[in-house]
């Protein structure tokens, strides 16, 4: 092992190093600790997104390929350990109903697992990624034992999990087995001298993209997410949401940019129907939610097939040559937007949560009266997840949609702003409960939460910024992709 492996995970190393601090200073220090607790977990988290940042390496890879290190690695590594910070401190604000030290470290040893699928390229690292990321996942789900949603939503996340793992797994063990590596970019360069059509590497294939599938709840493998969204303490939910997802949305890009090329044909209509599935299930079946933690969950498995719609670009057979760059840029982006909105709409409903007891839609009514600035953060967030400007929201499906037709897919662009349209039901119906639905909810005796207030006046800021002035994030999500000269993006 040399010295640049380890200077390529060091952000891994910090986030364990912390996790396993946390527990500790837990363990010896007692209940008045949390405030510490959290001060190290943002401190740490600070420190090892300045270390993605500035600890680089000359390669491109570390571990013998295993690890990239490439701006695409740096790009998420840094969004991945924002989401968790901002998650924690989210959780801090129930930090007397839920054990917060072990909620901390199992975001943490979630989040390595997040860092090691945006750096992944061979496929041992990635499953290593998704399990390492998801065990810790069905533990925060489960956290609050006593309550029964808890437990539901955790069983049935977990069995169809590792049913999925299993597919995953056994989908590497038959590339393996067909191609003799693992690794990413040689398994596509000895396909491309085969028959790629085999029904043997097309099982195989279907395997890992069932696995992958499942994990970022594109249709129809998303049946776990509305109980395990609704079931689980909503910082957790917003974890869950807004990185876990990312972190299995990152692996498949570094499957399908590196992997894939010899397959683009049979992947391209797969990867499409999927994308055209999720927007459509998503957004209907969402029409019908009254509780808004099982709302955001179907819009979150339609933001999954908005951003598969890139994924798909990366394949078309278009010839514009910085095509394919572009879609990957254009996910990244959206990934970014998207956990910036998301994070920010589940710490409102954290707040209305801890304010009236529930989650349903009447728990919002009159919140434009009670809390005039909860609200309007709310309907910020809402019209930036519907895809109106000026939020950031628009800017990240528009850059979907140029994409699209770019890439000859014009059709799924017009999929993609009707369902839009749809989802503009739904989300402004928060909106219309919070201001012009006559009602009183119950008010708890709950103090004001400076974590939450913090958490949502970050989320404002970044779908504001974003939306404003776009350009700058979307160049760094180019520029991260000069390093990724391989296959599909070298078109």
């Amino acid at each position: 092992m040399e010295t640049q492996d380890l200077i390529s995970i060091l952000p891994e190393i910090i986030l364990t190093v912390i996790a396993a601090s946390v527990l500790m200073v837990d363990a010896f220090g007692g209940q008045r600790t949390h405030r510490s607790l959290m001060g190290l977990v943002v401190g740490g988290s600070v420190i090892a997104i300045l270390v993605s940042v500035v600890a680089r390496v000359d390669a491109t890879s570390a571990f013998g390929g295993m690890v990239l290190t490439d701006g695409f690695a740096v790009f998420f590594k840094v969004l991945f350990i924002a989401i968790a910070a901002l998650s924690i401190v989210l959780a801090f604000a129930q930090s007397k109903d839920v054990p917060f030290a072990e909620l901390s470290a199992l975001i943490l040893f979630a989040t390595v697992g997040m860092l090691l699928l945006g750096a992944t390229g061979d496929l041992i690292l990635l499953y290593l990624g998704v399990e390492l990321t998801s065990i810790p996942v069905y533990v925060l789900v489960a956290i609050k034992r006593d309550r029964f949603r808890a437990t539901e939503g955790a069983l049935k996340y977990f069995l169809l999990g590792a049913f999925a793992s299993g597919l995953l797994l056994y989908g590497i063990a038959w590339l393996f087995g067909l191609t003799g590596t693992t690794n990413l970019a040689d398994m596509a360069l000895y396909v491309q001298s085969q028959d790629a059509s085999s029904p043997w590497f097309l099982l195989g294939l279907g395997l890992l993209l069932v696995g992958l599938a499942f994990k970022v709840a594109a249709v129809p493998f998303h049946m776990w997410t509305p109980d395990a969204y609704q079931g689980a303490p909503t910082p957790s939910t917003a974890f869950l949401a807004a990185g876990a997802k990312m972190g299995a949305m990152a692996g498949l890009l570094r499957v399908v940019v590196h992997g894939l090329e010899p397959w683009q044909d049979m992947v391209l209509p797969i990867i499409i129907a999927v994308a055209v599935a999720s927007m459509i299930v998503g957004n209907f079946v969402a029409i019908w939610q009254r509780d808004v933690k099982r709302l955001l969950a179907y819009s979150s498995i339609a933001h999954t097939g908005y951003m598969l719609i890139g994924v798909a670009v990366v394949h078309t057979q278009s010839e514009a040559g910085g095509l394919a760059r572009d879609a990957v840029a254009a996910v990244m982006f959206y990934a970014a937007v998207y956990a910036l909105m998301t994070l920010g709409a589940f710490a409102v409903t954290f707040a209305v949560e801890r304010r009236t007891g529930g989650t349903d839609m009447e728990n919002f009514q009159n919140l434009g009266r009670t809390s005039p600035l909860l609200a309007a953060a709310m309907v910020i967030f809402m019209i930036s997840l519907t895809g109106i400007p000026p939020a950031a929201g628009f800017f990240g499906k528009l850059y979907l949609l140029q994409v699209a037709v770019n890439g000859g897919l014009t059709w799924v662009a017009v999929v993609l702003v009707l369902t839009s349209t749809v989802s503009a039901y739904y989300y402004l119906r928060v909106v219309v409960n919070m201001y012009m639905v006559e009602g009183q909810p119950r008010l708890l005796p709950v103090p004001s939460s400076t974590a939450i207030s913090a958490v949502v006046a970050i989320g404002i800021i970044g779908t504001l910024v974003l939306g404003i002035y776009p350009t700058g994030a979307i160049e760094w999500a180019q520029s991260a992709l000069e390093e990724v000269g391989k296959l599909a993006l070298t078109r």
